[in-house]
């Protein structure tokens, strides 16, 4: 796939070493319940503030479904109430 493009441009950014300490729990304590909570939120924080990128703090599922919605994606919806598969076929299949 990369000798299909004949011109490629990418641009890295290296961070350097996320280390937490007690200041960044203390003091960001309202952003988890965890400390890793704390620590995946600030290293989330960082790497938005340097690539100029926003964040969304939108749940997977509902990025899922909004996927679904544009077209982008044909998922078929779980039913939670659903048999598992292994009980839905409880007869042998016909060979006849």
């Amino acid at each position: 796939m990369q000798f299909s493009i004949f011109w490629l441009k990418c641009e890295v950014f290296e961070l350097p070493a996320f280390v937490p300490n007690e200041y960044l729990f203390e003091t960001h304590a309202d952003k988890g319940n965890d400390r890793w909570e704390i620590m995946a939120w600030a290293v989330r924080d960082a790497m938005s503030k340097a690539s100029g990128l926003e964040t969304n703090d939108q749940h997977f599922k509902e990025k899922l479904d909004y996927e679904h919605i544009l077209g982008y994606k044909k998922v078929k919806p779980i039913n939670a109430n659903k048999v598992p598969l292994l009980e839905e076929n409880t007869q042998p299949p016909n060979l006849e």
